[in-house]
């Protein structure tokens, strides 16, 4: 039970995490579009054609990557699965250890897993050792770079094996 468990702990603060992530960008960029518009509608009020310029393209910019990227609907996504990882996790805490039980447990998880996006390594291997932490197996912990801290939520690290730490 606590494989499953755990597993199912560290993709809870995966997809938290994710959902913070996009979240932020989309309040980043809905705060950008009001103070660019509101500087847009100035410029033009006040006859600044160059300015009134590139700050509609800023928002232009902005807007269009948002649009592209769909912040917000990454963000629901990752609460979704956050909820739904969640609720098998109640199913864990009030199952009995029972091979069937957790053979239905397990296959309950990989149905979600189907739904996720592909994992970044590195955030992952985060949640893996902030969970690790969390259960007191600091044993247990992977040695992450500070840039791969640093990049977490923007590229996933194929082919990086991590280490495990030298405690």
């Amino acid at each position: 039970m606590n494989n499953i468990e755990f597993n199912i702990r560290r993709s809870i603060r995966y997809h938290t995490k994710r959902r913070r992530f996009f979240d932020k960008l989309h309040r980043i960029v809905v705060f950008l579009t009001v103070i660019c518009g509101s500087s847009a509608f100035v410029a033009l009020m006040s006859d600044n054609q160059k300015i009134a310029t590139w700050v509609t393209l800023v928002i232009t910019l902005v807007s269009l990557l948002d649009l592209a990227i769909d912040f917000s609907g990454k963000s629901v996504l990752h609460d979704n699965l956050q909820r739904k990882f969640s609720d098998l996790l109640n199913k864990t805490i009030v199952c009995d250890d029972s091979n069937q039980k957790l053979k239905e447990l397990e296959v309950d998880r990989i149905l979600i897993e189907k739904d996720e996006p592909t994992a970044l390594k590195a955030l992952n291997i985060l949640c893996h050792n902030e969970q690790c932490i969390a259960q007191g197996h600091d044993k247990d912990l992977y040695d992450i770079s500070f840039w791969r801290k640093l990049l977490r939520n923007f590229f996933s690290f194929d082919g990086w094996e991590p280490k495990l730490k030298n405690i």
